[in-house]
């Protein structure tokens, strides 16, 4: 006889189970409000995934050893079967993104912030549908009716090396420059052409920070890195008074030039 889930009951303890959870940070993660991820992120958006996958399979672990307690090699061929599913279901496509399908690509989750709000923390319904999807995927593959996913799977090692390459390449478009130009296009012009004038030098400060300020918040976690190993508390006083003074003495050299000619 083959194990056969009971979809109704497994789905219904489901339910209990998320509406136990008093907190959105629960056990299958928190809200993130990141812009952009980078690929080591995206594995852990979709181990959150993967989890309720796990948690289906430790709530029918004994239900499979009772349908075969007198069969242990079907039980650990069972069991073994599912395990090894769940440990591959996170993939990578042909065109290099990873990603976990649900049921036969019925639901196709790339890792993304916006998948974790929707299906994990913005609506219980949302994440009990997904994982109704996931029980009927199960069942197919008890009954060898799932086709096998052709794609690559995708270990944590080769998202790591990933994860470093996009991270070296941030840093490559970050530099000092770049930084002190995107500040300075947003500081208003009247400041800057007459910065050498010392009454203005407060004021091109505190903008300064203000606009250095809200490029760390509009920035992904990883450009903020890179932002600040070039400027941070510890010397942004004194790289606010490089550029000032910089300013300062490109604006004196323009009229020294302009009452030349």
């Amino acid at each position: 006889m083959n194990y056969k889930i009971n979809k109704q009951d497994i789905v219904k303890k489901f339910k209990a189970f998320v509406d136990s959870k008093s907190s959105k940070e629960d056990d299958f993660g928190n809200n993130s409000k990141k812009k952009q991820v980078g690929p080591l992120d995206k594995y852990e958006i979709l181990l959150q995934f993967r989890y309720l996958y796990e948690w289906l399979l430790n709530n029918i672990k004994l239900d499979i050893r009772r349908s075969y307690i007198h069969d242990d090699n079907s039980f650990k061929k069972t069991y073994s079967k599912l395990q090894n599913h769940i440990n591959n279901k996170i993939r990578t496509n042909s065109q290099g993104n990873i990603y976990l399908s649900v049921n036969n690509d019925k639901v196709k989750l790339f890792g993304t912030p916006k998948e974790q709000d929707y299906y994990i923390t913005a609506n219980k319904n949302n994440l009990v549908n997904l994982f109704r999807q996931i029980v009927e995927e199960i069942i197919s593959l008890l009954n060898d009716e799932l086709p096998e996913d052709p794609n690559r799977v995708m270990l944590r090692d080769d998202i790591k090396l990933r994860q470093d390459e996009w991270v070296s390449s941030i840093k490559d478009r970050v530099t000092a420059d770049k930084i002190a130009e995107n500040i300075l296009i947003n500081i208003p012009e009247d400041i800057l052409v007459s910065i050498h004038s010392c009454g203005r030098f407060d004021e091109f400060s505190t903008i300064f920070k203000e606009v250095y300020n809200s490029l760390l918040e509009a920035s992904n976690e990883h450009e903020r890195e890179a932002i600040l190993e070039i400027i941070n508390k510890n010397n942004i006083d004194q790289i606010i008074s490089d550029v000032r003074n910089s300013c300062a003495m490109s604006e004196l050299f323009i009229k020294e030039r302009k009452n030349e000619i």
